[in-house]
């Protein structure tokens, strides 16, 4: 869909799509503005987890229909079709999973920003070595 002033696309979240930025003959801002919608507050909860749930674990061997067909049979079986449970599950998993990531970063960084003890050839000559 090409970019035009007041144009609006509405479509299936299905279809492969993506958003870039605005081509050179088209200088200037632009907003984009993106909602997702959902048939109840149980089908937007699920819809997420399940789309975090395959972000997070890159497993293409389960499809987002298998993963929310698991969210659903839990919602009903297992937590008496409360909502607010499987919502309250989902963000403690967003949680920690987040603090997973802060920790990995953290450690990358600090891996990163400090030299290794044994290796000579990053030493750095003291003022008075100069």
């Amino acid at each position: 869909v090409m970019n035009t002033f007041g144009r609006l696309a509405v479509f299936q979240c299905s279809i492969p799509h993506s958003a870039r930025p605005p081509h050179a003959i088209r200088p200037g801002p632009r907003l984009t503005f993106a909602i997702k919608v959902a048939e109840g507050r149980g089908n937007a909860v699920i819809r997420s987890m399940s789309e975090t749930s395959i972000n997070k674990d890159g497993d293409e061997e389960v499809s987002e229909q298998e993963i929310e067909e698991q969210l659903w049979k839990r919602l009903h079986q297992e937590l008496g079709g409360d909502v607010d449970k499987l919502e309250a599950e989902f963000e403690e998993f967003v949680s920690e999973w987040n603090q997973e990531q802060a920790e990995l970063f953290s450690e990358i960084l600090q891996s990163a920003g400090s030299p290794h003890k044994d290796d000579d050839d990053h030493h750095q000559p003291a003022k008075d070595e100069l």
